[in-house]
């Protein structure tokens, strides 16, 4: 979704456009005001927040002094205002427990502003990538919240034992897995000399967790692969293999590769520098011994 190689610019090579932006917004106003109408009082009050910040950021992409600075300033807070606005309707699909009748549609509907996001941020600013443009806090955001939401509502569909379409339950759990991990390498790891190696929080910067955002991404990733590699036993459906259709000869999706791969950065991160404050193990234990065993 975000382009994360790191470009050198100068300031005579960026090529700004301020246009995407302020009719990207334009397009966000538009989409509030459908949503106001059906909404609860609690919620149109929340709407009606996003739209005044909405019309502000277009007001700021207007601007006739705007420099690329400035531009990249605005950027951010849209993508912000984005991710509040998106949050609304992921917590009102948790909270109904993603109905089956428009679940699916709506998820992909709150993917599709994301990414736009992140299409906009380039169209604006064409020599630089979107890791660059956004910050890398942002782009974790992102990968963050599509990954977190294909895992709830997966749970939701374990944890309701809810029928559903087998190859669309498998491309959820390839998807979340793979926005978790996209998530998780936004950011390299940090280098520790010897001399700092007993300083706990540099040693979890080397493992790249930099907030518990990251132990949580490593550890729904490698429940979703869990979840993957026991619908592949009771043959729901069949695992990716190197070369099937959709697949190169090294990017088929591997449950088992990449769950220990996880949960061994979890427990790692848990059992060391995190050991005594109250992070559990038993469930990622449970999960290892399982994948172990195929």
């Amino acid at each position: 979704m975000a382009e994360q190689v790191k470009s050198s610019t100068t300031p005579s090579d960026i090529k700004t456009d301020s246009q995407p932006l302020s009719s990207y917004l334009q397009r966000i106003s538009e989409d509030i005001d459908k949503n106001i109408h059906d909404a609860t009082e609690e919620t149109s009050q929340f709407l009606q927040h996003c739209k005044k910040k909405c019309s502000s950021l277009q007001q700021s992409s207007q601007a006739q002094d705007l420099t690329p600075a400035s531009l990249k300033s605005v950027l951010q807070d849209t993508a912000h205002m984005v991710l509040d606005y998106t949050y609304l309707d992921e917590t009102l699909l948790a909270e109904a427990e993603f109905p089956a009748e428009n679940a699916t549609d709506r998820i992909n509907a709150i993917f599709d502003q994301l990414d736009l996001t992140c299409k906009v941020a380039n169209e604006c600013f064409q020599n630089k990538p979107v890791l660059e443009t956004l910050g890398e806090e942002l782009v974790e955001c992102i990968h963050w919240r599509k990954g977190a939401l294909l895992y709830m509502y997966c749970h939701t569909l374990e944890s309701n034992n809810r029928p559903c379409d087998p190859s669309k339950y498998k491309q959820c759990l390839e998807e979340g897995v793979g926005h978790l991990g996209n998530m998780l390498s936004t950011r390299q790891p940090t280098a520790v000399p010897n001399s700092l190696s007993a300083d706990d929080t540099l040693q979890l910067f080397s493992q790249g967790v930099y907030s518990d955002t990251h132990l949580l991404a490593m550890m729904y990733a490698g429940e979703m692969c869990y979840w993957y590699q026991q619908a592949v036993d009771k043959k729901l459906f069949s695992p990716d293999t190197p070369g099937s259709p959709g697949t190169g000869d090294s990017d088929a999706f591997n449950a088992k590769t990449q769950g220990l791969r996880y949960l061994d950065r979890y427990l790692s991160a848990v059992k060391g520098p995190l050991k005594g404050q109250d992070w559990n193990t038993s469930r990622a234990e449970e999960i290892v011994k399982f994948l172990q065993s195929h």
